[in-house]
């Protein structure tokens, strides 16, 4: 496989992630704004729900691992357009903010664990923001 032909796949392949990214990015703002109308309800079915936020938005980060192989690898070979921080911060919002978002979705399950929740809101939140 030549250069050109590898840079053009992973391209394409990062075009449909990012894409694929951003549909699930949407699917769990509606989500999220159905927990808020559930929250002030005082609805059961809140945590349920703010699972599948957790997920979809974790599965939006990881997303972005195609775009963070693509600017690393053009840095590596010498491509144009491309940036090792822009790669490397992609690298970084998907480890640091799609572990704990998955890693809270799991124990979301498990309400009598409240302590061990708060403590993945905790690592969680500053990392989002």
């Amino acid at each position: 496989m030549n250069i050109a032909t590898l840079q053009s796949s992973v391209i394409i392949i990062q075009e449909y992630a990012t894409s694929a990214g951003y549909f699930l990015a949407l699917i769990g703002a509606v989500l999220a704004v159905q927990c808020t109308v559930l929250f002030i309800k005082n609805d059961k079915k809140n945590r349920d729900r703010l699972g599948k936020v957790l997920f979809f938005e974790a599965l939006f980060f990881l997303l972005l691992i195609p775009s963070s192989i693509h600017h690393l690898l053009g840095v590596a070979l010498s491509w144009t357009f491309v940036n090792i921080y822009v790669g490397l911060s992609f690298l970084l919002q998907a480890l640091l903010i799609a572990l704990p978002f998955l890693t809270l979705r799991r124990n979301l399950g498990k309400p009598h664990n409240h302590a061990l929740i708060l403590n993945w809101i905790a690592i969680g939140t500053p990392a989002v923001v």
